[in-house]
């Protein structure tokens, strides 16, 4: 019998829920969607509206266009998929790990998978109107998509909490240009595993000598 107060079934529950699919419409032989015929929603965690381009024969990824409110923002999340947001119209900034990363008109903001990021609506009287592309329809065919939310926090909120922020940062990730990483640099900015999550003991050096043959090697 399931608890529904064991917190292990609360993020089962959730998981489903999340994977359930987008209604999407009988395909056909048109490869355009038009403007007028998108279906805006406001999501439960956050407070900005978006619009999925349903109804393309795309497979393995996802397009959704994303409006903020003059001084709105999104919700504080990470998922699992990777994500690029191209800024349609207006500017503002993003909360992607600890930096703070500002962008306007036809800038692109990518969004590595499992960091904590928020956006943010610059002006106080413009919208801002993004076009989101992320390869979460990949990961969902295969079973392994997954986001989470933590509503209106911001970055030193939520890393002020015990494992909040889990260890993450985006000092070393991609510093300078995000398709060429040396390879001292991917060395040094291995991720640290977060809170939970199982890692594979290293080998100990063992202590017991090998016996010296004749030749004493």
């Amino acid at each position: 019998m399931n608890d529904k107060n064991d917190p292990l079934e609360q993020f089962r529950a959730q998981v489903r829920a999340q994977r359930t699919p987008l209604p999407r419409p009988q395909e056909t032989d048109d490869l355009v969607v038009r403007e007028k015929d998108l279906v805006w929603y406001d999501p439960a965690d956050n407070p900005t509206r978006l619009a999925p381009v349903l109804g393309t024969p795309v497979k393995s990824f996802e397009l959704f266009i994303q409006e903020f409110e003059p001084g709105g923002s999104s919700d504080m999340q990470r998922h699992h998929h990777e994500a690029v947001h191209y800024v349609l119209a207006g500017s503002g900034y993003s909360e992607i790990g600890d930096r703070r990363y500002p962008w306007a008109q036809g800038d692109f903001v990518s969004v590595p998978p499992m960091m904590w990021h928020r956006h943010y609506n610059g002006s106080e009287t413009e919208p801002v109107r993004m076009l989101i592309i992320e390869n979460s329809r990949l990961l969902e065919s295969l079973g392994l998509n997954y986001r989470t939310s933590v509503g209106l926090k911001t970055w030193a909120e939520l890393s002020a909490e015990p494992d909040g922020a889990a260890g993450e940062s985006t000092s070393c990730r991609r510093r300078a240009r995000p398709w060429r990483t040396s390879a001292a640099s991917s060395r040094s900015c291995r991720r640290r595993p977060s809170t939970g999550r199982m890692t594979r003991p290293r080998p100990t050096p063992s202590t017991t000598r090998r016996p010296r043959g004749r030749s004493g090697r």
